[in-house]
């Protein structure tokens, strides 16, 4: 349960924090700040991520995750400056330090809280509290601007109460974790990865990451662009979810060996 409590606050913390700010520094004409911010905690990103596993074995997924959870929660609250692009840089390092960190640290977390009966259950409840925590943390700015008087004062809430609930994972970080034995198959000799399937992977992870990092922060602008009151922002994004989430069920539906290629190319 804690486990699923984690990932429903990070995901709705985040979704929430991702959706008001490019708003907020729009309505603040600090709209340059949003590339600088994400280019640097993209590039910290991948060297914590590379670090975490390193602290784990050293002090243990508990005392990572709290780090991780505090040091993000510090981040996100620094989007609220809006003033400094070496600030804006040094917010990007800080959240890429601790959402690296705290992500990085949930797998390894749900291994040693499962066996080999449960995991699969495990997943599915993960990958579907996951959905939620984003299309609720997206849905949140509508009430948010909906109580607030002041528009700029309801983007400030919407960056406030993400890093409140993010850090709150410091309190709910596992307890009592241990190893799950590892089943007699597994010690097994490993089949090496054919070499093409590791660049496929490689290729399009980098593709995909690539179109999403230059989509997703300005979808918020996009929108309003189009004439979507700021008040409804947060229902479409939230929508836009869960259209996401309906169509990998309906395309896994009809996932067939010999349509996969296309259906990567479509994609």
């Amino acid at each position: 349960m804690r486990l699923l409590v984690a990932h429903l606050f990070l995901y709705t913390g985040m979704n929430l924090s991702k959706t008001a700010w490019p708003l907020y520094l729009n309505a603040e004409n600090a709209l340059y700040l949003l590339a600088a911010t994400y280019t640097a905690m993209a590039v910290t990103g991948v060297a914590g991520a590379a670090v975490t596993g390193w602290l784990v074995d050293r002090i243990g997924i508990a005392a990572v995750i709290s780090a991780g959870s505090m040091i993000y929660g510090a981040g996100l609250l620094l989007r609220l400056q809006h003033t400094s692009l070496l600030l804006a840089i040094a917010n990007g390092v800080i959240m890429g330090i601790g959402a690296s960190a705290l992500i990085s640290c949930l797998r390894p977390w749900m291994i040693q809280v499962t066996d080999h009966g449960t995991r699969a259950r495990v997943i599915s409840y993960r990958t579907a509290t996951l959905n939620i925590g984003m299309a609720v943390g997206a849905a949140l700015l509508t009430p948010i601007l909906l109580v607030t008087s002041d528009r700029t004062f309801g983007y400030t809430v919407g960056l406030v109460v993400p890093a409140i609930v993010i850090m709150f994972i410091a309190l709910i970080r596992p307890r009592n974790v241990h190893k799950p034995e590892i089943p007699a198959a597994s010690q097994e000799v490993k089949q090496a990865v054919p070499v093409a399937m590791i660049a496929g992977v490689t290729v399009l992870g980098a593709l995909g990451g690539l179109g999403l990092s230059m989509l997703l922060p300005y979808i918020p602008l996009i929108l309003t662009g189009a004439h979507v009151s700021p008040v409804s922002v947060g229902l479409v994004v939230a929508g836009l979810s869960v259209a996401r989430v309906l169509a990998a069920l309906i395309i896994g539906r009809f996932d067939k060996p010999h349509l996969r290629l296309a259906g990567l190319a479509g994609a």
